[in-house]
């Protein structure tokens, strides 16, 4: 890990009525999800002083129940180019415009029973993958979401899912595996009994986590350079490029 300092922590947002369970960010935009099943949007506004010193002024925007009682939103990713963000609440997977939460091409019965979901990343056109009970599904944005493919999947929840190109990493309680998109083949890639799997795509890479290490593969699978250390088993994965975050329980790791 590089010693030099890349990042400072500054405040955006205090005083947040309800428990914050996952975020996201598309440019001066922040969206809360949080546990009693609502999305916050704030818009963060940056301020250099005379010192230099970078500062940050916020405002709730918009706030959205979604609907599915007091249930924590449990995952979101946006859709910067559609406009769209998609969160996932006790199941029901709803898609909302990026900036007035309102709702928009909804899946109708096929946004229900979701255990995870994905967007189709690094890529031109607009695919979203949804786990339900034994069947990973996938759709494509032409004005609407479109159903063109189901493929059987093991009924068990996974841990993670990420997708690029033609290449799906599915994370599974004991083992990391990849699918084809195209042909529907797996290939198993580690097993493992100790600990919570994570998995992020980096620029032409996939990073998986064993325990403390974070291990570089390509989209076949083969490993593309040394591993990485943490300094304890991380909690979540993120990637900006060239930095690779993990969330550990008290810090933040940023390598490069």
């Amino acid at each position: 890990m590089s010693s030099n300092n890349f990042f400072d922590v500054v405040l955006v947002a205090q005083n947040i009525p309800c428990k914050i369970e996952t975020l996201a960010s598309y440019e001066s935009n922040v969206y809360v999800g949080t546990a009693d099943g609502q999305v916050l949007l704030y818009v963060a506004e940056r301020t250099e002083g005379s010192d230099g010193k970078i500062s940050f002024k916020s405002r709730m925007e918009k706030k959205k129940q979604l609907g599915h009682g007091k249930k924590p939103v449990t995952k979101m990713e946006i859709m910067p180019d559609l406009g769209r963000l998609i969160t996932l609440c006790d199941g029901n997977l709803d898609v909302l415009n990026l900036y007035s939460l309102d709702q928009t091409s909804p899946l109708g019965a096929g946004g229900k029973g979701i255990h995870t979901f994905t967007t189709r990343k690094n890529s031109a056109d607009y695919r979203l993958c949804v786990q339900s009970k034994r069947k990973l599904s996938l759709y494509e944005c032409v004005g609407q979401y479109v159903l063109y493919k189901e493929m059987p999947a093991v009924n068990e929840p996974l841990q993670g899912l990420e997708w690029t190109e033609e290449t799906m990493a599915l994370a599974y309680k004991k083992e990391y595996i990849l699918l084809d998109a195209e042909s529907g083949r797996m290939s198993p890639l580690f097993s493992y009994d100790k600990f919570v799997p994570l998995l992020t795509i980096a620029d032409q890479e996939l990073i998986l986590s064993l325990d403390v290490l974070g291990v570089f593969v390509d989209f076949q699978g083969s490993a593309t350079r040394g591993n990485l250390k943490w300094t304890q088993s991380p909690i979540s994965l993120g990637f900006s490029s060239p930095f690779i975050f993990s969330l550990q329980s008290k810090a933040i790791e940023v390598h490069t």
